[in-house]
């Protein structure tokens, strides 16, 4: 069939799921103050930008989702359709706000058989079960509700998305099975067919698979985002749920932004006392009290490891409270969470080295850190206890990536790194891809040149905001070019240096010159080992300024619209000195793709 370019196996993904944004400097303050007051573009709050959410659909009756005052019509640009299901009446869920609504259930019925809308309550619409999807479209785009937004009573204050008059449009790619969220590739895919279709400007995908990371033309993330950048859509997917372990990341094709859960500058309080004699402090969202008897996680799961499949049968935790430590497995809190419901336990309490981020709970779950459950150990079991240590150590790059976005500053990136899609075609290329598996990732009718050259090259030149170079044993240079996009075209950049330990850095030309005449410019990267290797990752950065623009922790910006990646931060230099090889390519696998019509009505 000629419309078919390749044919690969279905898989199914998982789910990964107000105060961040001001948190991270994007508020909705109307002081008129300089720092406060906000730029014509921070305070247009993404007014017309479409934004397609690939998820679990939308509750269409929340405040989140209503229309702004004297939002304007829906842009003459949109394609799509707002589709009629169960539950789902478009002429009453869909607004100037809510522009479309798509569901995709061929894939997921061919999996699982038909969706059970009475055992398995689930909606045959665009319309929101599980309440994953409803979240994270409140998140980015969710319009302003003031003051009496709150988590029953916690957290009150006014909740909205960073982008409050952008408009939404759900695709419902992810269905409930035994209250789980299942996304099958093969919905995924329609999805992005109909998005790209109906001219979305961004597209946010919270799914992905267990690692290992499977080959790239076999990964319905990344062949839909490569069309969406062919086609000038940003693409931005959550990093997922393995952490913290090294090599954890599900989303990492090159052309699309993956972002990672952080802390934030609040807290959740909670106070646990033990037989009024020893008191410790926790995070929650309970907020009644709760009694148990506190009992450890050895008692009801094989090793004190608590995950589901590890329960003791036969052993209920009726009325106890269960302590489980993080670090003895190792596991996450989900895990836990679904293993104390399942030996009926009242609550439990989660210990890990750190507490980065307080979940909403499928059970009364209190937080707390390494000191604090050591201490609770020690009350229960009146005997010291040996808990695994190593897992605190100094964060580094490979710990934090680019950092926290700064939203204000990616708004007036100064500098960008272009990025073309033979860029990305090359670096499949370098990678070992031939030219039969590069052509099931492009977009079909683009006529796209996927050729790879007679003699591979590395892929240090890859002109990305970081450079990583992997067993230095001798001098490299590196390329790279940036183009000014800043308002001011007629400024000099000046450049800043932090060597990595043991590296020599040398830069060539120290100094970059843009005018009207001249936005793109070019400049060479020299590194030289000036000592023996101590075996391990070694980390730098250049810092290219102009006085406004500067290094800041967010080098991973997109510049919309024209497949540019900014340098509002500084450009990492990581060097792996440990004389390690690289992966190898993943196994392949059989595999397929529909490169029908683009945009096909659902």
């Amino acid at each position: 069939m000629d419309e078919v370019i390749s044919v690969f196996r279905s898989k199914t993904l998982r789910l990964h799921t107000t105060r961040s944004w001001d948190f991270l400097g994007l508020t909705l303050s109307s002081s008129s103050s300089t720092s406060t007051a906000g730029t014509p573009l921070q305070l247009a709050y993404g007014e017309d930008i479409i934004v397609g959410i690939f998820d679990t659909g939308i509750w269409p009756e929340s405040d989140s989702f209503r229309e702004e005052p004297r939002m304007r019509p829906i842009p003459s640009t949109w394609k799509g359709r707002c589709v009629k299901g169960e539950m789902f009446e478009p002429a009453k869920a869909c607004n100037r706000k809510l522009i479309g609504a798509r569901y995709y259930l061929r894939g997921f019925e061919e999996e699982y058989g038909p969706l059970n809308t009475s055992g398995n309550p689930e909606y045959r619409s665009a319309r929101d079960f599980l309440g994953h999807g409803t979240h994270t479209a409140s998140t980015a785009v969710g319009s302003i509700v003031k003051n009496n937004a709150s988590f029953f009573g916690l957290a009150q204050g006014t909740a909205r998305g960073g982008a409050p008059r952008a408009r939404l449009a759900v695709y419902k790619v992810c269905w409930g099975k035994d209250y789980d969220g299942k996304c099958s590739e093969a919905d995924i895919l329609a999805g992005f067919d109909d998005a790209l279709h109906d001219r979305v400007h961004v597209i946010s995908a919270s799914f992905g698979s267990k690692p290992p990371l499977l080959p790239l033309f076999v990964s319905e993330a990344a062949i839909g985002s490569f069309h969406a950048m062919q086609l000038g859509v940003t693409v931005v997917f959550s990093a997922g749920n393995e952490g913290p372990d090294p090599s954890q990341v599900t989303n990492v094709a090159p052309w699309g932004i993956c972002v990672a859960a952080s802390s934030v500058d609040r807290m959740f309080p909670t106070r646990i006392t033990l037989d009024n004699k020893l008191s410790v402090m926790g995070e929650s969202f309970i907020i009644t009290p709760i009694k148990g008897k506190l009992a450890d996680a050895t008692t009801y799961f094989v090793n004190g490891v608590c995950r589901p499949e590890n329960w003791i049968q036969s052993k209920f935790a009726v009325g106890r409270v269960i302590l489980c430590f993080s670090s003895i497995g190792p596991y996450e809190i989900d895990e836990a969470e679904a293993a104390a419901k399942k030996a009926n336990a009242s609550a439990l309490i989660f210990v890990e080295a750190m507490t980065r981020q307080v979940a909403v709970d499928i059970i009364p779950s209190v937080h707390v850190n390494l000191e604090q459950g050591t201490k609770i150990k020690h009350y229960l079991a009146q005997s010291p206890t040996i808990v695994a240590d190593g897992s605190m150590k100094a964060s580094d790059p490979l710990d934090f990536g680019a950092g926290h976005i700064d939203p204000i500053k990616a708004m007036d990136p100064g500098l960008v790194y272009d990025m073309k899609t033979s860029d990305y075609i090359l670096f499949l290329c370098n990678i070992g891809y031939t030219e039969d598996q590069i052509s099931q990732i492009v977009l079909c009718p683009s006529g796209t040149d996927t050729s790879c050259p007679q003699v591979l090259q590395s892929n240090v030149n890859l002109n990305y905001p970081s450079i990583t170079f992997s067993n230095l044993q001798s001098t490299v240079t590196i390329k790279r070019s940036v183009r000014n996009v800043g308002k001011n075209k007629n400024v000099i950049y000046f450049c800043t240096i932090s060597e990595p330990d043991g590296v020599e850095v040398v830069i060539w030309p120290r100094v970059l010159i843009f005018s009207w005449f001249k936005v793109e410019s070019t400049y060479f990267v020299t590194l030289k080992p000036k000592k023996e290797s101590q075996g391990r990752y070694d980390f730098g950065e250049i810092v290219w300024s102009d006085g406004l623009h500067k290094g800041f922790q967010t080098p991973h910006n997109e510049y919309n619209q024209q497949f540019k990646r900014s340098v509002t931060g500084p450009i990492r230099i990581h060097i792996d000195r440990k004389n390690q090889k690289e992966h190898p390519l993943a196994q392949l696998v059989f595999a397929t793709w529909n490169c029908g019509p683009i945009g096909e009505a659902r």
